[in-house]
């Protein structure tokens, strides 16, 4: 079995001792919501499982959500994330 090296199969620059994301070209853009765009685009969070903003920020800063806190202290979430937090939460009885 061949073993592979990701340093020697994607082509990274390396600045010193670490890796600059910046110059990282295979990196995944995030789709990132605000809490309102979310009731909108899935109700089901307001309507059957009663998630409020505040519940969305404790979710972020216990690692179950991914996304991030803007500039006016609201909170961006990642589309994807979110969506396999539903589906984990619509198998948990």
């Amino acid at each position: 079995m061949k073993k592979n090296n990701i340093l020697t199969d994607l082509p990274l620059k390396l600045n010193g001792n670490f890796l600059s994301l910046k110059e990282h070209q295979h990196t995944i853009p995030m789709e990132l919501l605000t809490i309102n765009k979310v009731f909108e685009l899935f109700p089901d969070v307001k309507n059957t499982f009663n998630w409020s903003k505040e519940d969305f920020m404790d979710l972020f800063e216990g690692k179950l959500l991914i996304g991030k806190v803007d500039d006016k202290g609201g909170l961006l979430v990642s589309k994807e994330s979110l969506e396999k937090l539903i589906e984990y939460r619509k198998n948990v009885k």
